[in-house]
């Protein structure tokens, strides 16, 4: 095993054992590997009796959405939320004054634009909650302290441990399990899970299996880790499966001819025999011929000979 996580597993230990309530955030430039890590992780520290939120600055695309637990992400944390911001997009001189007021139970905030009006569209609006922040936060791929504090504030006391691959990932945390030597984040979750003895479900190995095969792209990748076929083995003894490689049989039998369309070609044979035995059979005046019919020169080469005389 990689000693990551068994050199800083006293210390991590603490913290869960202090924490009941644990965040996730997933990084904004998501990819298969890391939402798998995340939503492996959730599913997991959920099974144990850990109260967890599962959040990122922006939603999963379709592709992914074959993982277990992908769809538990919120674009920010429940709770009691403390600040409401309206995010929108901004040019210089667009937006003249900026004003509220209350209509009954409704507050307004007011935007008023300089003559050629407001640029952006309704789309283009954010809400952006903060909320009570987790005790403790997992971060999954995040790149910078701005990209974080976008999602849990000022949160002084929250305290923080990073997973990632890339060392150039600069996100301050009270523990980083940071090593370029994983070829995936799949496969630090799958270590982390394995030395506290956490649960690893079927659905929990297939996510992980299919991060670490996204991430070594089937493990043909020249940076795939020894680790990688280790902990592949591991999450295939609980059930998990290769999809990539199962799709590439099927695609394979795909390629095969369909049984109808060797029946219909089986049949049209038969015709064709049956056809030709009618022919012969029709044909006037036949005979049968035995090999004493044969003429004695028939298998001898033939000289052909032209019946115009060349000129002298």
């Amino acid at each position: 095993m990689n000693p990551l996580i068994l050199n800083k597993k006293a210390e991590i230990s603490s913290l869960f054992q202090d924490n009941d309530s644990i965040g996730i955030v997933v990084g904004e430039n998501q990819t298969l590997d890391m939402l798998a890590g995340a939503s492996s992780l959730y599913l997991s520290l959920n099974a144990s009796g850990k109260k967890m939120q599962l959040v990122s600055i922006k939603n999963p695309i379709v592709e992914f959405s074959n993982l277990v637990g992908v769809d538990k992400i919120s674009r920010a944390f429940d709770g009691n939320i403390k600040t409401l911001t309206i995010s929108v997009p901004y040019h210089e001189g667009e937006i003249e004054k900026v004003s509220y007021n209350i209509e009954g139970n409704k507050l307004n905030v007011n935007l008023f634009a300089e003559e050629k009006g407001i640029s952006f569209k309704e789309a283009d609006i954010k809400y952006i909650k903060k909320g009570a922040v987790p005790s403790l936060i997992i971060a999954i791929g995040v790149a910078s302290n701005d990209e974080f504090s976008a999602l849990i504030g000022e949160a002084s006391s929250t305290k923080v441990i990073s997973i990632d691959i890339n060392p150039l990932n600069a996100l301050d945390s009270d523990i980083a399990l940071v090593d370029p030597s994983f070829s995936s984040i799949s496969e630090i979750v799958a270590e982390l899970l394995i030395q506290f003895s956490f649960e690893v479900d079927i659905d929990i190995a297939q996510n992980l299996l299919d991060g670490v095969v996204s991430a070594t792209r089937n493990f043909s990748h020249p940076k795939t880790s020894p680790f990688a076929f280790q902990i592949a083995g591991i999450l295939m003894q609980q059930g998990a499966l290769r999809k990539i490689e199962n799709r590439n049989q099927n695609q394979n039998r795909n390629n095969f001819p369909k049984e109808e369309h060797i029946l219909n070609r089986n049949a049209q044979t038969q015709n064709r025999v049956a056809k030709s035995e009618n022919f012969r059979r029709d044909m006037p005046n036949s005979q049968p011929v035995s090999s004493s019919d044969v003429p004695k020169d028939w298998f001898l080469p033939k000289v052909f000979k032209s019946s115009k005389k060349h000129s002298q």
